[in-house]
C-alpha cells in the first residue's frame, strides 16, 4: 500500500509539473509582454484549484461508501490523502510565484495575512483562508491518532469551507474566471460538490434494517397452545 501511494504520488506530481510547465512555455513561446510569471500563477491557480475539488470529490465519494464496490477502503483514503498533499504543494508554489509578479507586487504580508493585499482584499482573503484550511487538514492526517477520531472527522467538514473559500477565490480574483473552460470548471465542480453532499446527508439518514428470520421451537413446527 505504501508503494501505491509513493507511485501515486509520484505520478502526479510529474502531471502537474509538465502540465503547468507546458502551460507557461507555450505562452512564453508566443507572448512577449513580459507576463510569464503572471500566467504561470494563473495556471498554478487553476491546477491548485482542480486537485482541491478533486480532493473534496473523492472524500465525498469515499464518506458517501459509493466506491465501496471497486475500491477499497485503505486504497481510497490512501489517494485522498495524496490528493490533498499534492493540492497543498500546488497551493504554495501558486503563493510563491505571486511573490515574484511585478504588475500586482503582492508581498509575503499580502499572501499570509487575510484582507491585507491590495489587489481585490475579499477574494484574495478567501484565498489566504483556503490555504490556511488545507494546511490545516492535510497536516490531520498524520496526527489523526492524537486527535482521536471523533474531532478527526469533525476537522474534516472544514473541507466544506475550503472548497468554498477556493470557489470564491478563483472565481473573484481569477482573470480567467470569465473564460468559458474556467467557468465549466467551476460550474461542474461546484455542481459535483453539492450533489454529492445531497447524497451524503442521505447516506448518513439511511439506517438498512435487518430482515429478522421467524422464530420456532426445536421441532421446526410451532408449538403447541
Amino acid at each position: 500500500m505504501r508503494a501505491f501511494n509513493i507511485t501515486f504520488l509520484l505520478m502526479i506530481a510529474a502531471a502537474i509539473v509538465g502540465f503547468s510547465a507546458s502551460l507557461w512555455l507555450a505562452y512564453a513561446s508566443y507572448s512577449s509582454d513580459g507576463k510569464e510569471i503572471w500566467f504561470l500563477a494563473r495556471s498554478s491557480g487553476l491546477v491548485a484549484y482542480a486537485l482541491l475539488s478533486l480532493s473534496t470529490i473523492w472524500g465525498l465519494l469515499t464518506s458517501s461508501r459509493l466506491l465501496m464496490k471497486w475500491v477499497k477502503i485503505p486504497l481510497t483514503s490512501g489517494i485522498h490523502q495524496t490528493l490533498s498533499f499534492i493540492s497543498l504543494a500546488v497551493i504554495a508554489l501558486h503563493g510563491w510565484v505571486l511573490l515574484y509578479d511585478v504588475e500586482f507586487g503582492f508581498t509575503l504580508r499580502d499572501l499570509l495575512i487575510p484582507f491585507a493585499s491590495p489587489y481585490k482584499p475579499i477574494a484574495v482573503a478567501a484565498g489566504v483562508g483556503a490555504g490556511y484550511l488545507a494546511v490545516l487538514i492535510t497536516a490531520s492526517f498524520y496526527v489523526r491518532r492524537l486527535l482521536g477520531q471523533r474531532f478527526w472527522r469533525l476537522l474534516h467538514y472544514g473541507a466544506f469551507g475550503l472548497f468554498l473559500l477556493a470557489l470564491v477565490h478563483g472565481i473573484w480574483s481569477g482573470s480567467d474566471a470569465s473564460s468559458l473552460p474556467a467557468g465549466l470548471m467551476y460550474t461542474g465542480t461546484g455542481a459535483a460538490v453539492l450533489f454529492l453532499t445531497y447524497v451524503r446527508i442521505l447516506g448518513g439518514r439511511y439506517t438498512p434494517t435487518r430482515s429478522k428470520a421467524p422464530i420456532h421451537d426445536n421441532a421446526g413446527v410451532s408449538a403447541p397452545g
